[in-house]
């Protein structure tokens, strides 16, 4: 009798000893929790103590093999080529968005996984008397995915990857013409500081002309007054100018990603900036859009809601569930199986989950064409506005400032025949002057229109990034004839 109780009771404790090995082996396969603190503080003070060097290695190491790191040394001055790198590599909001970028990408390796099977456990206790009270039962089940599901999630999880890579290489093209503008307002206002101080050096010097003048009874005091308020307000336009370039250099170390009080040298020039733009006169508009990382983008997001809708699609179509389980009963051991199909698309059939995918393909669709046709304006509007800006320079420059620099030369001529008229002097000055910011300010906004159209019509490639320089660069200053009348 107790050999036969025995024999009843070995059922249950396989069944108990089998499932607790399944548990411990599968938990021993399982992820572990490693907490990951912010440690803000130590990150700050390593951004802030990170010097020329330690940017230059930074982005050495990280170009490509087939460039030199000794291209890029910023310990000798930032060009803008190496700017953009920089900016590339350094810009907070870009690695942020690169890290984002790989989560929809970490899903594809394990889109197409099975669904994990599902291991239940039961027993229960004769409460009456009875030979063997217990009854144990243990079940192991497993969904088949016979509507495809797996896969369709993979082609899925596929296409937001590809969706946040454009988004990505967008963001990227976005930032380095966000730069190069910005290097050619810091390179602007550079060059206007030095037409300044040179219309300053100029009336400091009738100033200082004028003041024997008047000690010989040559010249009235009210007239000599004029002058020393011209150069005051020389002076108060030049403290202007000179906070508007730390504003502009700023927003360049911004953009950078680099430190607002390190020690670093920008060399920002106009002549720099346009030797980075390609030209877009002879360029295919519509070609050129086609290409663009904005309209990449919203045909990669249409491209998720493709298979979003496609997904939806099979969630009508069942699985098939397949269950084995093994237990006891009153001492006999018993074995156990069943199947299911899940679901059964009767009246639900996921209509609502496929309404709303197509709804979302179609404003998918919808975007692209807007995005599509916002650009086409984009760059008819650009192109008329780099029309308007290159006849106004081209009056300035051959009608404005000759005029300007013949009416000073004949003030001058005068002054030297002992003719001098400090009011008529003070005006031609100040008229060549207001001839030059004229002149800066036209060049300026045709480099900014080539730069807008540029950005519109020559994008990188789908998955290009910005190319390293082969040598340095080496730009004229911000005062050379690109800049100066």
């Amino acid at each position: 009798m107790h050999a036969h109780r025995s024999r009843r009771g070995a059922a249950g404790r396989l069944i108990a000893s089998g499932t607790t090995t399944i548990v411990v082996l599968t938990l021993i396969g399982c992820a572990r929790y490693r907490p990951a603190p912010l440690a803000l503080v130590d990150t700050y003070d390593q951004w802030a103590a990170m010097d020329a060097v330690d940017a230059t290695r930074a982005v050495a190491e990280a170009l490509p093999p087939a460039a030199a790191p000794a291209a890029y040394d910023l310990t000798d001055g930032i060009s803008i080529a190496e700017a953009e790198a920089v900016a590339l590599f350094f810009n907070p909001q870009l690695r942020a968005l690169r890290l984002r970028a790989r989560i929809p990408e970490a899903a594809v390796e394990h889109a197409r996984l099975w669904e994990d099977p599902e291991l239940a456990v039961d027993g229960e206790r004769v409460l009456e008397d009875a030979e063997e009270p217990w009854a144990f039962g243990a079940g192991l089940a497993l969904t088949i995915p016979l509507s495809g599901r797996p896969a369709v999630r993979r082609r899925l999880a596929a296409a937001e990857a590809e969706s946040a890579l454009a988004g990505v290489v967008g963001s990227e093209w976005a930032l380095v013409n966000r730069v190069r503008g910005a290097w050619l307002d810091l390179a602007g206002t550079t060059a206007r500081r030095w037409l300044i101080a040179t219309w300053r050096d100029e009336l400091r010097s009738l100033a200082d002309a004028a003041e024997p003048l008047v000690a010989a009874k040559k010249l009235a005091r009210i007239d000599a007054r004029a002058l020393t308020v011209a150069v005051a307000q020389s002076e108060a336009d030049l403290r202007e100018v000179a906070s508007d370039a730390r504003l502009a250099q700023l927003a360049v170390l911004r953009l950078l990603g680099l430190h607002p009080h390190g020690d670093w040298a920008l060399e920002a020039s106009v002549a720099a900036v346009v030797a980075r733009v390609p030209r877009s006169d002879q360029t295919d508009d519509f070609e050129g859009l086609l290409d663009h990382p904005n309209l990449r983008e919203v045909i990669a997001a249409y491209a998720v809601s493709e298979r979003a809708l496609e997904l939806e699609v099979r969630k009508q179509y069942p699985d098939l569930t397949v269950g084995f389980g093994a237990g006891s009963d009153e001492g006999a051991s018993q074995i156990a199986f069943g199947f299911g199909l899940v679901p059964i698309p009767l009246w639900n059939r996921n209509r609502g989950g496929i309404a709303a995918a197509r709804a979302e393909r179609a404003a998918s669709a919808a975007d692209a064409q807007s995005v599509l046709r916002t650009a086409v304006h984009d760059v008819a509007l650009t192109r008329a506005r780099l029309e308007g800006a290159r006849e106004r320079l081209d009056f300035v420059r051959d009608e404005l400032a000759p005029q300007a620099d013949a009416q000073l030369l004949a003030a001058k001529r005068l002054a030297r025949l002992g003719e001098l008229d400090v009011l008529m002097l003070l005006d031609a000055v100040s008229a060549a002057h207001d001839a030059r910011l004229r002149l800066l300010d036209a060049r300026l906004a045709v480099r900014r229109c080539e730069l807008e159209l540029a950005a519109l019509l020559h994008p990188p490639g789908a998955r290009e990034r910005a190319a390293p320089p082969a040598q340095h660069d080496d730009s004229p200053p911000a005062t050379d004839t690109e800049v100066t009348p």
